[in-house]
């Protein structure tokens, strides 16, 4: 395969996983969601199995580092509280703290859930002077 049809698959498919990745941050998918759109969408493609293998260890650099904004900016750990609402751990009570600090069977965990951005003015956030501020809530809507 010629080297500007491997890159022009390349562009493509990036191009793809960007738009899997955008639409799964706007819907809030799970983590195995966008692992299945990947692998149809993405590593299934047939022109991908004839590219060199410089093409799948750029896809696969690429969907690393959107995977790492996501959990960066778009993720929190926190811990579904008895109110049916997830708290970070400081937010806890000392009895909840101990309910997940427990051993044994009915040992409990905190999960990765998605936030939302809840600035209602703009999608670009709170400027104030030379402040720049984003508010986000925690969803219920769980990514791993």
């Amino acid at each position: 395969m010629k080297t500007t049809t491997a890159y022009n698959h390349l562009t493509r498919l990036k191009s793809r996983m960007d738009s899997i990745y955008s639409a799964c941050n706007t819907y809030r998918s799970s983590h195995d969601h966008i692992l299945e759109r990947l692998k149809s969408e993405i590593w299934e493609d047939k022109a991908l199995a004839k590219c060199p293998s410089w093409v799948s260890a750029s896809l696969s650099n690429h969907s690393l580092a959107k995977l790492d904004e996501i959990h960066r900016h778009f993720t929190i750990w926190a811990f579904m509280c008895p109110d049916g609402k997830p708290r970070v751990w400081e937010q806890l009570d000392e009895e909840t703290r101990q309910s997940y600090c427990s051993t044994g069977e009915d040992r409990k965990t905190g999960n990765l859930f998605w936030l939302k951005l809840t600035n209602s003015n703009s999608h670009f956030g709170v400027v104030t002077e030379q402040t720049f501020t984003q508010v986000y809530k925690i969803t219920s809507d769980i990514f791993a």
